[in-house]
């Protein structure tokens, strides 16, 4: 599993490529997210996507927040936290898209499509 230098490492380079993109206020985010509040919660999103890589062949990001709330952990401050989790556990190969897509099983999120990921072995 990703140790804190490479997670940070990882955000980093994230938030550069937003940047070289002409994306400054993503890069912001990524950059926020990784120093703020939230750093812990993404972190345990990505040590949580690794148990399940695991486990099963697909990951969609309500097999994350299912297995987070089973587990007792709140809600990140920032939504958008689960993607960066899935941005770096996709940038290190852990996870890759399949092109396919499902509705979400999170009631608030009405049904909206979520990517499936295919764990990378």
């Amino acid at each position: 599993m990703m140790g804190y230098k490479e997670w940070k490492d990882s955000i980093t380079r994230i938030a550069e490529a937003a940047r070289k993109k002409n994306r400054p206020q993503l890069a912001a985010a990524y950059l926020k997210i990784s120093e703020g509040d939230d750093s812990s919660w993404v972190r345990q999103a990505l040590r949580c996507i690794d148990y399940l890589a695991q486990r099963q062949e697909n990951i969609a990001a309500d097999d994350v927040w299912e297995a987070l709330e089973n587990s007792g952990y709140s809600k990140p401050n920032n939504p958008r936290s689960m993607g960066v989790a899935f941005k770096i556990a996709s940038t290190s190969n852990m996870i890759e898209p399949t092109g396919k897509y499902r509705p979400t099983r999170i009631k608030r999120a009405n049904g909206r499509p979520i990517r499936i990921w295919q764990v990378v072995q």
